[in-house]
């Protein structure tokens, strides 16, 4: 469950003060300092929920050059997961991904931007 608080300007926190549950475990993430191999389990685990950690992990922490060969064998995977956590209209893996590497935001959350020469590749 949320924290309220004064963060409206924050990654991750709603407009109205409340931390998602998502990023809250991104940081848990980030903080551990995951493998290779350990973001591949992610992205490849039985969840969805799971596996879209893994891939908003991958767009916040890896840099855009790599996007690509991350992101492209998934862009076609027609799982679907909820990414607002049962509020909101499920889309497919594929799509999401499609998302992270083409807008610079994820539901009013701001990316680090990809640097044009990259985008134009992607």
């Amino acid at each position: 469950v949320g924290q309220t608080g004064m963060c409206g300007g924050v990654r991750g926190v709603g407009a109205g003060g409340v931390v998602s549950s998502a990023y809250c475990l991104l940081y848990k993430i980030f903080t551990l300092k995951l493998t290779r191999n350990q973001v591949h389990s992610m992205l490849n685990h039985n969840f969805g929920f799971v596996r879209g950690l893994g891939f908003l992990y991958l767009r916040y922490t890896q840099h855009p050059s790599t996007f690509w060969d991350w992101f492209d064998p998934y862009l076609l995977d027609e799982e679907e997961i909820d990414p607002r956590a049962g509020g909101g209209r499920p889309i497919t893996i594929g799509d999401m991904c499609q998302q992270l590497l083409t807008r610079l935001d994820w539901y009013t959350t701001l990316f680090p931007r990809i640097p044009v020469v990259i985008s134009k590749v992607i």
